[in-house]
């Protein structure tokens, strides 16, 4: 029984003080039971749009659980294609906003919380001139995203978040490429 609790306190400190890099992700599903069982005669009209294109205008009934419900949908086209075309993509509409109005949904949500301890992903700390760590370690700059080249070397901008007192100061930097996967801080402002 030692041994267990021995184990398992080791076990536990040592998943504990790892430092991963963890990315939290969310899904989120939706479910329509009904279905439509039966279609009244479609009636369609061709009507002119206002930019000069063409309009496919649907009205029908639908069977959903043995009741009937109205649907109507449109669908606009530049007129050079037959209307069949978009009369199906106006019965489609109907029947899709017709559902969405009608049916009970069921939602799912999913969370995954993934973790990843390879030291190439650690966040870097205390970034100064002359840090050397992998590219991935580097949050990439979101405006100058471009890589370039100075003095014969492949550079990039990043940018780092830091604490200045009891203020955040967002830095930008440059990163230049020394060895293949291997990058250091040549410049931060």
């Amino acid at each position: 029984m030692k041994y267990r609790i021995i184990l398992f306190s080791f076990l536990f400190l040592l998943i504990s003080t790892a430092d991963a890099q963890c990315v939290y992700q969310s899904r989120t599903v939706t479910k329509q039971d009904a279905k439509i069982e039966n279609r009244s005669e479609i009636r369609r009209s061709i009507v002119p749009a206002l930019n000069g294109n063409k309009k496919c205008m649907v009205s029908f009934s639908v069977q959903i659980n043995r009741e009937w419900h109205m649907a109507n949908g449109g669908w606009e086209w530049s007129g050079d294609a037959p209307h069949q075309n978009a009369c199906a993509m106006a019965v489609k509409v109907a029947e899709s906003e017709v559902l969405d109005r009608i049916s009970d949904r069921n939602v799912s949500s999913e969370q995954v919380l993934i973790c990843n301890d390879d030291e190439r992903f650690q966040e870097l700390k205390n970034i100064s001139v002359g840090t050397v760590a992998s590219i991935e370690q580097y949050r990439p700059h979101p405006e100058y995203t471009e890589e370039f080249y100075h003095n014969g070397a492949k550079c990039q901008w990043f940018v780092d978040t830091a604490f200045a007192g009891n203020d955040i100061r967002q830095y930008e930097g440059v990163i230049c490429e020394i060895r293949s996967g291997e990058w250091v801080v040549v410049d931060k402002f």
